[in-house]
């Protein structure tokens, strides 16, 4: 795991939130983290996704993901560096988003 992602596990995991690291999804490969067995995170930097092949590569993942019904935040390594607990704000959104949305169709 690289140093933001890292932090972003520990903010998380001294939150209470389950976090398993580097999931591996079929037909997607390895992401990040995943939150409470739901919510997908990848945390990028510069460094391993500017150039053209692997833009193309992140967006065919994307796609996948987006076809297999599951959400993929990209956060910015750098912000995570700048202040790990940023994490939190949105995965915290994501679930409180997500708990308002499951109370309207219940």
């Amino acid at each position: 795991m690289s140093a933001p992602e890292t932090l972003a596990r520990q903010a998380l995991r001294s939150s209470g939130y389950k976090v398993v690291c580097q999931r591996r999804i079929e037909g997607v490969g390895r992401i990040d983290l995943e939150v409470e067995d739901r919510l997908l995170l990848e945390i990028d930097g510069k460094a391993h996704h500017s150039d053209e092949a692997s833009v193309i590569e992140d967006r065919r993942r994307w796609n996948e993901l987006t076809f297999l019904g599951r959400d993929l935040p990209v956060l910015p390594a750098r912000d995570i560096l700048d202040d790990p607990e940023s994490v939190l704000r949105h995965v915290d959104r994501y679930f409180a988003g997500n708990a308002v949305a499951a109370a309207r169709a219940g």
